[in-house]
């Protein structure tokens, strides 16, 4: 069955050579890089087909058929595909190989139409990348197992409370029961204290199928499922301000679309594709760039106290009315942020459809 619907997915390929399953990791990471650039300049990459589930029974690891000529071709463009349990092949569609180059780390990206292709160069002309403004550290990486490490009370005034993945979600940043005195012969990486003793930072989870932040202002520290992002000397945003950017559709859209690996499970948020997303370039002399900074400073606050009003709720009508307000808020962030990247309504239906 998979070799027959294989066969006449392929049937109208120039040329192909070799054919095999790979880990589909080879389509975006990082440390593919350099394989993926000799694939573009000296082979005809005739098809990368995707799984739709597993494939081979009891595995784990996601997979991607590639199909590869023994040459490169002008023009030729390659066949993406979706190969699903049962056999059957979709065909998704076909991008120029040359695109490939263009992409961040030469990624092996799916192809997308010309209308999101032309959204991509105007968010991609706004100014500045994130990792330009901002700090993104991974925290903390124990030397030994968290009992070993951790403590259940703040025994001294030098414990900090320690958070990981499952302790945030969007602009909630909860508690934890470990708490964790800074002591460098515990850390296997981030043996650094002061990313963790800033007056405000960014929590951001590793794991996930989209970018989730939080905020902290209390000098919480945490473990290394979380990365902490703070600003760079010469970055004039508010902390709040880039919290809003994170959690937004639009944000997301773009790191989703054009940077995120094709992994889906454990699916990890690469802080340095993160980095990547371009961010306006805001003047803080610009009255207009000050206004919509505060504008959406002051939405974020309003998130982050509406959140902790909703979980404190126990009235159903009160939940409800407060679940409006997040979502209405949530909503203005939006178009704020959409705003401040010049998008057209015909761009925001792209991303909104997306979401």
């Amino acid at each position: 069955l998979y070799a027959g619907n294989y066969l006449t997915f392929l049937k109208d390929l120039n040329s192909y050579k070799i054919s095999f399953f790979v880990p589909n990791t080879i389509l975006t990471q990082e440390g593919y890089e350099e394989l993926r650039n000799r694939f573009i300049d000296a082979t005809n990459i005739e098809a990368l087909i995707q799984s739709k589930g597993q494939i081979f029974i009891g595995a784990v690891v996601e997979t991607v058929i590639l199909v590869l000529g023994n040459r490169p071709l002008d023009g030729h463009k390659v066949k993406f595909g979706w190969i699903s349990p049962d056999g059957s092949i979709e065909e998704q569609a076909s991008v120029p190989q040359v695109n490939f180059s263009a992409n961040y780390k030469s990624a092996f990206a799916a192809p997308a139409d010309e209308n999101v292709s032309n959204l991509k160069k105007r968010i991609e002309a706004v100014g500045v990348k994130m990792g330009d403004m901002l700090n993104f550290n991974q925290a903390i990486a124990l030397k030994h197992d968290r009992a070993a490490c951790l403590d259940d009370a703040p025994l001294t005034n030098k414990h900090r409370m320690v958070l990981d993945g499952r302790h945030i979600s969007r602009y909630v940043t909860g508690d934890s029961r470990n708490y964790f005195k800074f002591d460098v012969a515990k850390i296997h990486s981030c043996k650094r204290e002061d990313i963790f003793l800033l007056a405000e930072k960014i929590f951001m989870r590793r794991v996930g199928d989209r970018i989730i932040a939080s905020y902290d202002d209390v000098q919480r520290f945490a473990l290394n499922t979380l990365v902490v992002v703070s600003p760079r000397p010469a970055c004039t945003w508010s902390p709040r301000f880039v919290l809003g950017l994170l959690n937004s559709k639009l944000v997301n859209f773009y790191y989703v679309t054009f940077l995120k690996s094709s992994k889906k499970v454990f699916s990890e948020i690469q802080a340095r594709q993160v980095q990547q997303i371009p961010l306006p370039k805001l003047d803080p002399k610009n009255k207009s760039d000050v206004a919509v900074h505060d504008r959406i400073v002051s939405l974020v606050e309003k998130m982050l106290t509406l959140h902790p009003q909703r979980a404190a709720a126990k009235i159903p009508h009160e939940q409800t009315a407060l679940d409006r307000q997040i979502s209405a808020t949530d909503t203005q962030i939006d178009r704020e942020v959409y705003a401040l990247y010049g998008l057209s309504a015909e761009e925001i239906q792209l991303v909104e459809a997306s979401a």
